[in-house]
């Protein structure tokens, strides 16, 4: 029995179309969301700042950093570890561990003066990184006479998030989201 040879065209096309297929079938890396690109903060109040994925990710690693050198917070293999926290930021930050595997990197900051800059938070699930960015900018309290408070009450992604504005005396307005 003698075997006919197959032209090198033909194999390599169809490896090159079974590459496709994988590839159209396959789902793309989640992308990550921070609603506020730019937040204006008050010294001394805590402050989150937010960033969830469009869908749940095996997170291998997820990190803040300010001014992509500056480690704020590390959360590695289902536990934060922050051996190499900046000094800065030690005792000030936090998030919702148990909401990490739901897609909630939101970061809890007590912010002070030196808390200015560019936050990026970053995710790894083992092949794709996705980031976003937040500008924040810290202010003293009573600069231009207005500071902005928000509670989260469900701490998830899907939570009640209140926002309220104080202005001068004791002018409250509040904004409920769903």
């Amino acid at each position: 029995m003698s075997l006919t040879p197959v032209p090198c065209y033909l194999i390599l096309t169809i490896l090159i179309m079974n590459e496709r297929i994988h590839t159209v079938d396959s789902p793309g890396p989640s992308e990550l969301n921070c609603p506020e690109p730019s937040m204006k903060v008050v010294a001394g109040h805590r402050e989150m700042l937010q960033c969830s994925s469009s869908s749940p990710i095996n997170v291998v690693k997820m990190e803040w950093l300010v001014n992509d050198t500056v480690d704020v917070y590390l959360f590695r293999n289902g536990k934060t570890c922050n051996d190499n926290q900046n000094e800065k930021y030690k005792g000030k930050t936090s998030i919702f561990e148990d909401k990490v595997s739901q897609g909630n990197f939101s970061l809890i900051l007590t912010a002070e003066m030196s808390h200015s800059g560019k936050y990026r938070c970053a995710v790894y699930d083992g092949r794709n990184t996705i980031e976003c960015y937040i500008n924040v900018s810290v202010h003293p309290e009573g600069e231009n006479n207005l500071s902005r408070n928000r509670v989260n009450l469900n701490s998830g992604t899907d939570g009640l998030t209140m926002d309220y504005w104080t202005i001068a005396a004791s002018l409250i307005t509040l904004v409920v989201y769903f």
